[in-house]
């Protein structure tokens, strides 16, 4: 991750140093877009996995992760940034992606546009709890016309949840991990048995099933029976062909504008 986070350090600052044309404004706006907004993104699972909470009481001397802006390798000690510095760039960076990406049609949602970063930039203020703020950024992803709720009732059974073609994907990037920790079965090598049909993954538990309704329609939407021999249980999965593939890590998606502005 901060590979990634040096190689959009050095876009941005490319952006400044090279001459651009005038027919070349409109491109170097979408580089920049996308940069920032991946930046953001990035230090925004960086903060959440190892940095302290967001609190705004105490967020300006709360440490959250390294801070790193500029191109050069600097051959020096990074200390840690408080988590009102981090989650500074972050609302600073969106900003001006939102900026920078209106009116850019892209050809693919996996590459970001204007609805993805007012999208995460309303769960970040959610997170920084600036609830007027988070609103205002919600309400500009659901006034754009370009995506719609998926409704469950017309949802076939055995198709996936959630689709790189769905009107609820806004913006996708990185690989879906529950195939990987909710396995259906695996082969595996038992000692005097040879190889058999075995769980090695996490299995949905007893009351989290038990919780839904047998009329709830996320029974049939979100979750699959395992069904292969020397298993039992349900695997949570929001994707069965993965060949039209949305993280579960960095997946920016409709529904989430709506729970943000609820919340």
């Amino acid at each position: 991750t901060w590979e990634r986070i040096a190689a959009m350090n050095s876009i941005i600052f490319q952006l400044g140093e090279i001459s651009i044309g005038e027919d070349e404004q409109e491109m170097a706006r979408k580089v920049e877009g996308e940069a920032r907004f991946l930046r953001a993104q990035f230090y925004f699972w960086l903060a959440n996995v190892y940095g302290q909470p967001y609190r705004k009481e105490s967020a300006t001397t709360d440490l959250c992760i390294p801070l790193k802006t500029t191109e050069e390798v600097e051959d020096r000690y990074f200390s840690r940034a408080t988590a009102e510095e981090v989650y500074g760039l972050m609302v600073e960076d969106l900003t001006r992606a939102a900026e920078c990406l209106r009116g850019i049609s892209q050809t693919t949602k996996y590459r970001t546009n204007q609805a993805a970063a007012f999208l995460l930039l309303s769960r970040v203020h959610l997170y920084m709890e600036n609830y007027e703020a988070a609103i205002t950024a919600a309400d500009s992803v659901l006034a754009k016309k370009d995506y719609a709720l998926n409704d469950l009732n017309a949802h076939e059974k055995g198709t996936n949840a959630v689709d790189i073609n769905s009107t609820e994907t806004i913006f996708t990037h990185g690989l879906y991990m529950m195939h990987t920790l909710l396995p259906n079965a695996v082969r595996a090598y038992v000692s005097g048995q040879g190889y058999v049909n075995k769980c090695t993954g996490y299995t949905c538990s007893d009351d989290l099933m038990n919780s839904y309704d047998q009329t709830d329609l996320r029974l049939n939407v979100f979750f699959k029976e395992r069904t292969l021999a020397g298993t039992n249980g349900y695997c949570c999965w929001k994707m069965l062909d993965c060949e039209r593939e949305v993280s579960d890590k960095f997946a920016i998606r409709l529904p989430e504008a709506y729970l943000n502005k609820a919340e």
